[in-house]
């Protein structure tokens, strides 16, 4: 395995955390939307069931593709920031499998719906009601409100995420949790904010590293 093979995946992982958001604010924009209760997830797919399929595959295959980048993120962490980070990358990866678990569990509705839509609504009930659901809550709610704020506090103390990436991933958080009943389209929003974030990331270059590098390069022609 050569370096320059390594140096490809890696950038291919980090891609990832440009991908995922885009692929989540597409799912999010072609999601029907599900109404109140058992009654009105089934009247929704019922209703749209290709829009409900996309959707939630795009959300799945969004989420799935963030976790190598954070993974990959990992490499360009130091000392400065690794507690921080680490326990981020532990929490946004527990939110991101929360939500493909999510996924998969609203894709599952489609046939059962399909069948025949009035039987499914107490099926459905018995299914949000689920310990299964309910674990699968227990991983998103919590690693998706508090992983990505901790995760890209730590990044900006390690010096490899600016402040705005910081602040745009407070942002995605506020608009998608506390805002999600006010602003139009807020997962959508909280997907394009959380986009902005790590954006920031992967364009960041710390001049305190420059100047390290370039007083290291002129030793080096010096010498």
């Amino acid at each position: 395995m050569t370096a320059p093979y390594i140096s490809i995946r890696r950038r291919a992982a980090l891609a990832g955390l440009v991908v995922g958001p885009l692929l989540l604010t597409a799912g999010e924009l072609v999601q029907p939307d599900s109404g109140d209760g058992a009654d009105g997830m089934a009247a929704a797919i019922a209703q749209s069931a290709d829009a409900w399929l996309i959707g939630w595959t795009l959300t799945m295959l969004g989420a799935a593709v963030i976790l190598p980048g954070l993974a990959a993120l990992s490499a360009r962490i130091g000392r400065r920031g690794s507690g921080l980070s680490t326990a981020g990358t532990i929490l946004f990866g527990a939110g991101l499998l929360g939500l493909v678990g999510l996924a998969a569990s609203e894709l599952s509705l489609v046939p059962v719906v399909n069948q025949d839509a009035a039987a499914a609504v107490p099926i459905l009930a018995r299914m949000n009601e689920s310990a299964a659901l309910l674990t699968i809550f227990a991983l998103y709610l919590p690693g998706w409100f508090f992983g990505l704020p901790v995760l890209l506090g730590g990044l900006f103390r390690a010096r490899v995420a600016p402040w705005w990436s910081l602040a745009a991933g407070i942002a995605s958080v506020i608009v998608g949790f506390v805002l999600a009943d006010t602003v139009p389209q807020a997962d959508a929003v909280s997907s394009v904010l959380m986009l902005l974030a790590f954006g920031g990331v992967l364009a960041h270059r710390d001049p305190a590293r420059i100047a390290v590098a370039a007083r290291t390069a002129d030793a080096t022609v010096t010498a």
